[in-house]
This record gives structure tokens, sequence and C-alpha cells, in this order.
């Protein structure tokens, strides 16, 4: 997965929070609907005897047990959601950080993490005459610049990780 700088400010880990609690109703629900069943049975098995009361009963308890089976898959949905948000969330902010740091000295980051040193550059030419010194100067700008773009580059990799697990 090839991603960008914007594709990762994006990301919304509240959203997988916001699905596992979703997740999370939904299985609350199944157990009271799954409760209400055996309510129900109990009630029956108090008036109803036989085969049919026999069976019925023997049914309620496979129905009970596949319900706790997909509740508890559920749970476990909900589970990878929040853990996945707490990963992508981390990817994110750290990419966020590493970005804020090179536009907070001045560089233009791109969107695929590349950091621009060419307006910083152009100042240089301004604000330094002698050109030895701006030569030696524009060469710091530049190795900054790359150290910044290997930087969120790695933090661009990080997210990508992240959002495959």
């Amino acid at each position: 997965m090839n991603l960008t700088v914007s594709a990762v400010q994006s990301w919304n880990p509240d959203a997988l929070r916001i699905t596992a609690d979703r997740i999370d109703r939904i299985v609350d629900r199944l157990d009271d609907r799954m409760k209400g069943l055996l309510s129900e049975q109990d009630v029956l098995a108090e008036r109803w005897t036989g085969d049919a009361a026999r069976s019925a009963a023997e049914r309620i308890v496979r129905e009970r047990s596949l319900g706790s089976a997909i509740a508890g898959a559920l749970l476990e949905v909900g589970g990878a959601y929040r853990t996945g948000a707490s990963i992508v969330e981390g990817a994110r902010m750290h990419l966020l950080a590493t970005l804020s740091s090179a536009e907070q000295s001045g560089f233009t980051v791109h969107d695929d993490g590349t950091v621009d040193p060419s307006e910083q550059i152009a100042l240089i030419a301004i604000l330094v005459p002698d050109s030895t010194a701006a030569a030696g100067t524009r060469s710091q700008v530049e190795r900054c610049a790359a150290d910044l773009t290997r930087t969120i580059s790695d933090a661009i990799h990080q997210a990508s990780r992240a959002a495959a697990e």
C-alpha cells in the first residue's frame, strides 16, 4: 500500500472506536434475546411435556450455544477494532508531529513525503550575500530537508504497516 501524507492525515481512528461500541451494543442485544429465549423456554417447560417439549428444549440449548459463539466472535471483532484504532492513531499522530516539525522549520512537505527546501534556499540567496557562506548554509538546509524526507518517509511506512495490521 502506497500511502500519502494526506491519506494518513484523513484517518479517523475514532470511527474504529465507534464501530467497536456499536458491535458491543449488538452483542448486548443478542445476549438479551438469548436470555429472553431461555426465559420463555422455562415458562413453556412448566406447562409443556413430551417429545415435542424435549425437542424444543434441546433446540433452545443449541441456539443459545450458537448465539454465545456468535457473541464471542463479535466481541473479538470489537476488540480488534479498538486495538486497530490505537495503532492507527499512534501512527497518524507520529506522522502529524513529524510533518508539523518540518513545516514549522519552513519547509514545504509534498503529499509523497518529500521535503522541499526551495523556499528556504531562495531566502538564503537573498539574505546571505557572501556566496561561500550561502553555499554552506544552502548545503546545510538541503541536508536537513533530506533528513526530514527520510523521517517522514519512515513515518509513512510505519503508518502503512499499522494500516495493514
